[in-house]
């Protein structure tokens, strides 16, 4: 196996932030494409990075995207705590704001990548094998916009993996009216 830490002339490399935001989108596009659903990043950005659509397949036998989706803010970090049920995180208010401050019939969810705190063991390779390290973690987020100045910490359950159960999940939840989390709306 490779490790990604041994490209030589690392002068010529990404900044940490724009590598973990890349790494973080392949990582939903797999997840979505797993999971027999589409993810497409906004051609602007207006406080999403990408939403999450539901393909099915049709008595036609075409496969096409249903009505069915929801939004996603990416956040990708090697600052973050890890308790025994929980990933502490803290970001921006800015952006937990636009995650609670949203109107609309689409829901919005937070997918934060967790990453070994050194690049080189972010990512393995070899004939057989693609490995991102550690793994992404979801949340949805109810209640007012927060009036902190700069930053606000969450609370995200480990049980909350972004894996395709987890998509699925999330989509049989807002069939069924309720919000992400499985709560009624």
């Amino acid at each position: 196996m490779q490790v990604i830490g041994d490209i030589e002339n690392s002068e010529m490399l990404l900044p940490d932030e724009h590598r973990m935001a890349q790494l973080n989108e392949a990582y939903v596009m797999a997840v979505s494409a797993v999971s027999g659903a589409t993810y497409d990043p906004p051609k602007q950005d207006y406080g999403i990075d990408g939403r999450i659509s539901e393909v099915r397949r049709f008595p036609t036998g075409e496969y096409r995207s249903t009505n069915w989706q929801f939004n996603c803010q990416l956040k990708a970090t090697t600052n973050f705590v890890l308790e025994e049920n929980y990933i502490v995180y803290k970001m921006k208010v800015e952006a937990y704001n636009r995650l609670v401050s949203v109107g609309g019939n689409t829901s919005r969810i937070l997918i934060i990548f967790c990453l070994p705190k050194e690049w080189e063991n972010w990512v393995t390779l070899s004939e057989e094998n693609l490995i991102l390290k550690h793994c992404c973690y979801w949340d949805f987020f109810t209640g007012s916009p927060s009036i902190n100045k700069e930053s606000i910490t969450v609370r995200i359950p480990r049980q909350n993996i972004f894996n395709p159960e987890a998509v699925q999940k999330i989509f049989e939840n807002i069939k069924r009216g309720e919000d992400p989390n499985g709560f009624a709306s």
